[in-house]
């Protein structure tokens, strides 16, 4: 599958989030080989990054949440956002296991303490960059 340098960078996020669950262990290998391919992928992203921030000399301006990099030449803007632009769409192609998620995980009653199954919960936030790039599924 082709992923592009952005989705790459969100999915990873999440999969840290996915990490701290108890999955089953068949998923959470899952997890753990697919976050070691994209470390792959986002230290080769990092790499040209930074030296586009070399070469155009940016410095980062924090306005609330908002993070804007800005060039020490202010005729290299548009370059450097041209390029920065280009390196974030570029696809890699990423061959991995689809991360296969339980409807059901294994839990204790609070009351009892017997086990039982119950659905697994995720944030939509979470699952959204995992599941729009089709690196995720529910068994």
């Amino acid at each position: 599958m082709k992923l592009p340098n952005s989705a790459a960078l969100q999915a990873k996020t999440k999969l840290v989030e996915l990490g701290k669950l108890k999955l089953p262990v068949r998923s959470s290998v899952q997890v753990v080989k697919l976050e070691k391919k994209l470390d792959e992928m986002i230290g080769e992203f990092i790499k040209v990054r930074d030296g586009l921030f070399g070469k155009y000399e940016v410095s980062q301006k924090v306005v609330g949440n908002q993070i804007s990099l800005i060039t020490k030449n202010p005729e290299g803007q548009d370059k450097f956002n041209e390029e920065l632009t280009e390196l974030l769409n570029m696809e890699t192609e990423v061959v991995f296991e689809k991360i296969r998620l339980p409807e059901k995980i294994a839990a204790t009653c609070d009351a009892c303490k017997h086990n039982m199954d119950k659905l697994l919960e995720l944030e939509p936030d979470v699952l959204r960059p995992l599941v729009i790039h089709n690196l995720v599924e529910v068994v």
